[in-house]
């Protein structure tokens, strides 16, 4: 295989505002820190699997623009396959302006741009054959997610799915059609009650199986991660660090956990994996500040005085 994986979704600009406060309605704050970053959910979580070692491309559409070129460089930087990559001459590249406050809280506003004109009619679906995961994440085009994944799907392609606040804003109705061609199912648990209409880990876990799903993680922040499959359930506790920022901590968890996956790892120790991931991102600033090499990822794992696994 010439991809361990191919990372589908927004690859977008990020305006970081970091502020004292949020404002009120009609209310305007100073802002101390402004920095201009790279996000996009499928992005973020690319660039992590890179850094963890996997062979990665990301597929994707951005403008034929300043920040479209910004963002090709950037991928060629961190050693991200930028090929299958789409430029749209007539829509710009996406961004997304984010603030977060002195707790690490944030607030997002997000203009997709171009990554939301995808359509399968414009890829060559045999390049996308030539990975052992093709993972999809946070994309308002549903449409174009749920005939790309029974595309590959049928031709027996390994699927996962993060689905992010924009496709579980879209109900079940809409979501349904990606999960059933979904192998690995990754999200917040608000999101997944959202989507499924269910509350409890339990039901949550029970609803994606019989959607199809075979393997399931659901991050509950502060509170750890719950990993699953048809045979086993695993509560794994979230790291104690300093939070500075949580911007993108999903997509960390998603990357360290697909990559335990990916490299053999046991269900537990890949839950592990994305939980320590993530407890590195969130202790810096911007949706990719902190994402830790391999090495970086083994040496805070050795250094916990507490073994989180037990």
């Amino acid at each position: 295989m010439k991809f361990d994986l191919i990372s589908v979704g927004a690859s977008l600009i990020d305006l970081v505002a970091l502020v004292n406060r949020f404002p009120e309605s009609d209310d305007e704050i100073f802002i101390p820190d402004l920095r201009i970053e790279y996000g996009g959910s499928a992005a973020n979580t690319a660039v992590a699997c890179s850094r963890l070692g996997l062979k990665v491309a990301f597929l994707g559409k951005i403008g034929l623009d300043y920040f479209g070129d910004l963002i090709i460089r950037k991928f060629a930087e961190e050693k991200v396959d930028t090929s299958l990559i789409l430029r749209s001459p007539d829509t710009p590249t996406g961004l997304c302006f984010i603030a977060v406050d002195s707790t690490g809280d944030r607030r997002m506003f997000a203009f997709s741009g171009a990554a939301n004109k995808l359509s399968v009619g414009e890829l060559n679906i045999n390049k996308l054959l030539d990975t052992r995961l093709l993972y999809m994440a946070s994309l308002e085009n549903t449409g174009f997610l749920a005939e790309l994944s029974k595309n590959v799907k049928d031709q027996g392609l390994r699927t996962a799915l993060n689905p992010g606040a924009l496709i579980a804003n879209q109900g079940l109705a809409k979501a349904k059609p990606i999960i059933e061609n979904t192998d690995i199912y990754i999200s917040s648990y608000s999101e997944a009650v959202r989507i499924l209409g269910v509350e409890g880990l339990d039901s949550v876990k029970e609803r994606l199986f019989k959607l199809g799903v075979s393997t399931v993680a659901i991050t509950l922040g502060s509170e750890g991660c719950m990993v699953a499959d048809r045979s086993e359930t695993y509560m794994i506790p979230a790291i104690k660090v300093n939070v500075r920022d949580t911007t993108g901590a999903g997509d960390a968890f998603t990357a360290g956990f697909l990559t335990g996956l990916l490299n053999g790892k046991s269900l537990r120790e890949a839950g592990f994996m994305g939980a320590a991931v993530a407890a590195l991102k969130i202790q810096h600033i911007g949706a990719r500040g902190g994402l830790p090499t391999r090495k970086e990822l083994e040496d805070f794992v050795k250094s916990l005085r507490v073994n989180y696994l037990t």
